[in-house]
């Protein structure tokens, strides 16, 4: 009898204590809970503070005043010519396509698409693509283009790519279509290596360039352009010098080099344009919408040689020392 008494006390025993420790568990559960519920407040909260633009909705893009280039690719290497450079911006927007000496203006269809081909010199192209929005804003972006007819872009290995099927297929043309197509890298050379070169590119990031070539056969070329072009050799490069290597890249992003100049940075053009109604001209000068003006030399090139006051036209020139000077007027609308 006893004993039966001392097992059923163990047993409450046993059940306060097994209690008790689910208490402490639960107890433990809510107290961890409300630690990590308190951190990921703060961690929200800081994020928010560090980011303002995230408490409110993110804004559907608009095409209307935005623009985009679609093809080419900024420092794509161009073998042939004419070159299409084509994308889209606000619809019905004029568009202005700038290189070095030659302007291009179009006018995108009802739906903001774009395309025309133009004109490239040899070497570094910058080009400057600007869209005239209906509210008369200017959207503008750099494309930069690297012209030689020393690269040839490679054939796909068409059997690869039929191997495949579905979304494969196209995932792997892409693929093939980025590695044969020729591309160049440029900037200043900070490292070398056995036949490897380091290069910290315009906009500040580093890129490697191989020498050694490929089983191709192709051969490496190297030209240092100033004072006169003249063809060297891959000693002749060195840390600090600026050059445009042109070749194709492999997975790791290291552009296998054909071509390498050694140059200088070409300069953006500083492109101004003006879009409105012409409110006087002459000979020398051209007044815009009462304020803005263009000097006008023996080289501007005039779509139409029955430009009036009222007409409304494009204006597109370069500036120098604070004064603009208009090397491309385009018609837009003649008054009757």
């Amino acid at each position: 009898m006893l004993t039966n008494k001392l097992d059923t006390f163990k047993r409450i025993i046993y059940i306060t204590r097994m209690r008790k420790e689910v208490w402490y568990a639960v107890i433990g559960g809510i107290i961890l809970g409300l630690i990590i519920g308190f951190g990921v407040y703060r961690i929200n909260f800081a994020f928010k503070k560090d980011n303002p633009t995230d408490s409110s909705p993110t804004p559907t893009p608009n095409n209307q005043d935005g623009l985009t280039i679609a093809k080419p690719n900024y420092d794509d290497v161009i073998t042939s010519l004419p070159q299409t450079v084509s994308g889209i911006a606000s619809k019905d927007s004029w568009v202005v396509i700038s290189t070095d000496s030659n302007d291009y203006v179009i006018k995108a269809d009802n739906k903001g698409v774009f395309e025309k081909e133009i004109d490239l010199a040899g070497g570094v192209n910058q080009i400057i693509v600007s869209s005239i929005h209906q509210n008369k804003n200017i959207s503008s972006q750099e494309l930069r283009l690297i012209y030689s007819t020393q690269l040839e872009t490679p054939r796909p290995d068409s059997q690869t790519i039929s191997s495949e099927s579905g979304v494969r297929e196209t995932v792997l043309k892409k693929v093939e279509d980025i590695l044969n197509s020729p591309k160049a890298y440029l900037g200043t050379v900070t490292d070398i290596a056995e036949k490897t070169i380091q290069l910290k590119t315009d906009s500040g990031t580093i890129e490697q360039v191989s020498a050694s070539g490929d089983n191709s056969g192709d051969s490496l070329t190297i030209v240092k352009q100033n004072p006169t072009a003249k063809e060297v050799k891959f000693a002749d490069i060195a840390i600090g010098d600026y050059i445009v290597a042109m070749g194709y890249r492999n997975g790791n992003h290291v552009l296998n080099a054909k071509r390498i100049l050694i140059t200088q940075p070409t300069p953006i053009p500083q492109i101004k344009i003006i879009y409105g109604k012409v409110k006087s001209i002459t000979k020398k000068e051209i007044i815009i919408n009462e304020s803005d003006k263009a000097a006008i030399s023996t080289a501007t090139k005039l779509s139409s040689k029955n430009i009036k006051a009222e007409n409304t036209v494009i204006v597109i020139g370069t500036t120098i020392k604070d004064i603009f000077t208009a090397r491309t007027i385009f018609l837009v609308e003649s008054t009757l």
